[in-house]
């Protein structure tokens, strides 16, 4: 469950800064679908400095939010790793 909770945030976290990136490339949001896509791949120089200020403190909040999870994990792994393994041993049976 936790995993999941990581990939999600990584997941999150590079889609959505490079659609900013790709919104400060084209100097301003997408308007329409077609835009929307053009958006994620677009190259080039930087139009709109806040739009891309804005993607890098979208990509490292995210990556931040991981933080809980892996902490969330390791306390499990301590806490209660010796009832999962027992749980574990049980199912093999």
């Amino acid at each position: 469950m936790t995993g999941t909770g990581v990939v999600l945030s990584w997941l999150t976290a590079v889609l959505g800064g490079r659609f900013l990136k790709g919104a400060a490339i084209n100097g301003r949001l997408p308007r329409s679908h077609r835009e929307l896509g053009a958006t994620f791949f677009a190259l080039g120089p930087v139009r709109a400095r806040h739009l891309q200020l804005l993607g890098l403190l979208w990509f490292f909040t995210c990556l931040v939010s991981i933080v809980p999870y892996l902490m969330l994990m390791a306390f499990i792994r301590v806490e209660w790793g010796w009832l999962i393994a027992r749980w574990m041993r049980d199912l093999s049976l």
